[in-house]
């Protein structure tokens, strides 16, 4: 057997993984990267956090539309209405057969559209209500305006804050007031 010795100079670890996300606030859209080392599920990650830090960060205001850039941006999951990321998809272990159920959500500037995914049969309003506070929906849209003009952005997943919802509703139904959320379900169903 070969002898083990240590290298001259220290080995660095590879960096971590970066996703690429688009957080919505009340004041901004903000482009940047979120480290993703160890997470499993973004949405898992977001609701046992309070903040999370963002690299190479494009700031556009929803006011204005003047962008600033930074180099890094800390983000409270208070101020968070919604966050978009591409990238592989959670442990497929973990998926519970669910159906996808569209809705529309009012979330101060944006207009929200979605399926959210309840267990077949349950009312998926009722259902996002009882969940945690980031819920995921899929086949999404953002509609928001910026500097007055129109914007609609559409990605696969949007991760909402169900704590800044104004109004929910199916897309037939005449928006409503969401209820007091109740405790959340020990795990969240999710595709």
């Amino acid at each position: 057997m070969p002898p083990i010795t240590e290298p001259d100079d220290p080995v660095e670890p590879p960096p971590a993984p970066q996703l690429d996300v688009v957080a919505y606030t009340d004041m901004a859209v903000m482009r940047g990267h979120l480290e993703f080392a160890g997470i499993d599920r973004l949405t898992d990650a977001l609701n046992a956090a309070d903040s999370f830090l963002l690299t190479d960060v494009q700031v556009e205001s929803l006011g204005d539309g003047a962008v600033t850039h930074a180099a890094v941006a800390q983000v409270a999951r208070d101020d968070l209405v919604a966050i978009a990321a591409g990238g592989p998809r959670g442990d497929p272990t973990r998926r519970v057969r669910t159906q996808a159920q569209p809705v529309v959500i009012q979330s101060g500037p944006y207009e929200l559209t979605g399926r959210v995914h309840a267990l077949a049969g349950a009312d998926p309003i009722g259902s996002l209500k009882r969940r945690r506070v980031m819920v995921p929906l899929t086949a999404a849209q953002a509609a928001f305006a910026v500097a007055g003009r129109p914007r609609f952005d559409s990605m696969d997943l949007l991760i909402i804050n169900r704590d800044l919802i104004d109004a929910i509703h199916g897309p037939h139904d005449a928006p409503a007031a969401p209820a007091a959320p109740v405790a959340p379900a020990a795990a969240d169903a999710v595709p």
